[in-house]
């Protein structure tokens, strides 16, 4: 029984083209896991500061009128 041979010159392009997807690929990782980490250090600006006084704000305010409804409904028990 005869095997059937792949030709050596298409097994090299073949093999060269696997290696530059791979390298490629590996580029393609590096910069993403670059850009994630670079992002997650930088420092709060002030419009981001401003943000989370506006939402600590809210939530206060959320807080205490809860808490006026709870002792609303005491009262009325």
């Amino acid at each position: 029984m005869d095997t059937l041979s792949i030709p050596t010159a298409l097994t090299t392009s073949l093999t060269a083209f696997t290696r530059k997807a791979l390298v490629i690929s590996a580029i393609v990782v590096a910069a993403t896991v670059a850009s994630a980490v670079l992002s997650g250090c930088e420092k709060k600006g002030p419009a981001e500061k401003a943000g989370e006084s506006i939402d600590r704000g809210v939530k206060k305010a959320g807080d205490a009128v809860e808490n006026a409804g709870d002792k609303i409904k005491d009262a009325t028990n």
